[in-house]
Formats: structure tokens, C-alpha cells, sequence
């Protein structure tokens, strides 16, 4: 490729980043970055080589972005993502706000924000910034169309809470625990949607009434509840501190599987 333009070399590096290959992307990029070094082109070049475990030069590119266009949020997310995957949180938290600064209301920098936030115990800051994942991952967020209302904290006693569906089959295992605090806060009946592969596993927890299978790009017919959530949302609701995360066991392979 030594006779291709400079355009013609950033657009098969860019098909190659498009195609996962990160390690040859980022060696056609930092090739390119010798000639001539645009925000562009570091971003990228960042991008690919965080990718592969380059960290330390990840951060150094996409700082060179944000020195370029310091209100760039779109670059300042992205540096600020990179220091939080390498523990440089009060660097993360900087940037991070100023993406939001230059952009605000921006999902991803907000639902970025709330990860580092509740990485770091601060969950009352944290828990409801990630309501913005409603809106950035709406396929694995699905909308629930149903006639009653959502659950914010109103009390619970006598009253019914549906639990919808949410992300992966570890996010739904890891935040299955919550159904117990609906219970502790009075909820006379708590019905917890989940992937159809999990509805056995899921039979065992001992603070849920129902569990309904709801299979990717579907929806399930349920009845009337009072009230309904979702997984992610349950901790900010219930006031889920460090303090009072649940850590008792609340899960057991279901007998029949023991084998």
C-alpha cells in the first residue's frame, strides 16, 4: 500500500478497526501519525491501540486529541473512559465532566460517569446517572409497554412490582438480589422477567412470587402489578449503599440440576 494517499491508507485502517482487527488498524495508523497527526487519526489511533492493551499510549493519543480540541466531548469521553480502565479515577472524573460540560446531557459520557462513580462506592451519585442506559442501549435496555406505572421509591406495602428484563444473563444474576429488598420494603407480590435460559435458575430465589421468560426481540403478556422497574434501577430506589449491599447467599442450583 506504499503508493496509496494518506486518505486511501486512513480509510482501509478504518475498515480494519470497523472489522475488529485492532492490532494491524492501530500499525497503519501509528504509520500514518509519522506523517501527518490529526484529531481524527488519534482518536482512532487510541482507540485501537486501548484495544490491544496499549494503555499508557492509548492515553498519550487521545490526550493529543483533547489538547487539539479541548471541547471536543466525544474525545474528552473517550480519555476519560481510557483513565478509568486503568484506575486513574480522579483523571477519569475530570474528563468525564468535561465531556458533559461541552456536551450536556450526553448519554454516553453520563452513563460513563455513573459507572466510575459506582466503581468507586458512590452509589447515590452513581445509581441514577445510569438511567441515561435507557436511551444509549435500547437493545439490550428494552422499553416496557405496560399499563402501569413505574416504580420510584413510593412505598411498597400490599402492592405489586413487575421486574423488567435488562442486559445480559450476568447483569440479570448479579441484580436478581434486589427482589428481596421490594419484599423488606412490603411488597405483597414481586414477578422478575428474565431470559428464558435463566427462569429455572431463577425459580430458586426465595423473595420472588413469579419469574416470566422473556426470549431477546419478544415480549410476554403479564398481569396487572401496581408498580414496575428494572433490574439496574432497583438499587438507586431501594437507597442500596456499600454499607447495605446484599451479601448473604440468595441463589442455589435447583435440585433437579445437581447432577
Amino acid at each position: 500500500m506504499q503508493g496509496d494517499s494518506n486518505e486511501d491508507r486512513f480509510r482501509h485502517a478504518a475498515t480494519l478497526q470497523q472489522a475488529r482487527l485492532f492490532a494491524e488498524a492501530a500499525e497503519l495508523y501509528l504509520d500514518l501519525a509519522r506523517t501527518v497527526l490529526t484529531v481524527n487519526l488519534a482518536l482512532n489511533l487510541g482507540l485501537c491501540l486501548h484495544e490491544i492493551g496499549e494503555r499508557e499510549q492509548a492515553q498519550h493519543y487521545l490526550a493529543l486529541a483533547v489538547r487539539q480540541q479541548p471541547g471536543n466531548a466525544d474525545a474528552r469521553r473517550l480519555l476519560g473512559a481510557a483513565y478509568a480502565e486503568a484506575g486513574l479515577t480522579d483523571r477519569a472524573e475530570a474528563e468525564l465532566r468535561a465531556a458533559l460540560a461541552a456536551r450536556p446531557g450526553d448519554d454516553a459520557a453520563t452513563v460513563a460517569l455513573g459507572g466510575l462513580y459506582l466503581s468507586l462506592g458512590r452509589y447515590a451519585e452513581g445509581w441514577p446517572l445510569l438511567a441515561a442506559r435507557t436511551r444509549l442501549h435500547a437493545s439490550v435496555v428494552p422499553p416496557v409497554a405496560v399499563s402501569f406505572p413505574e416504580w420510584r421509591g413510593e412505598p411498597l406495602a400490599g402492592k405489586s412490582v413487575l421486574v423488567g428484563v435488562e442486559q445480559g444473563f450476568g447483569d440479570q444474576i448479579q441484580m436478581s438480589r434486589f427482589a428481596a429488598g421490594l419484599k423488606a420494603r412490603g411488597a405483597r407480590r414481586v414477578t422478575l422477567a428474565c431470559r428464558p435460559a435463566l427462569a429455572h435458575l431463577f425459580s430458586t430465589l426465595a423473595d420472588v412470587d413469579a419469574v416470566t421468560p422473556v426470549a431477546p426481540r419478544t415480549s410476554a403478556a403479564v398481569a396487572p402489578h401496581d408498580y414496575w422497574s428494572r433490574y439496574f434501577s432497583l438499587p438507586e430506589h431501594l437507597g442500596v449503599t456499600l454499607e447495605t449491599l446484599p451479601a448473604r447467599p440468595y441463589l442455589a442450583a435447583p435440585a433437579d440440576r445437581l447432577a
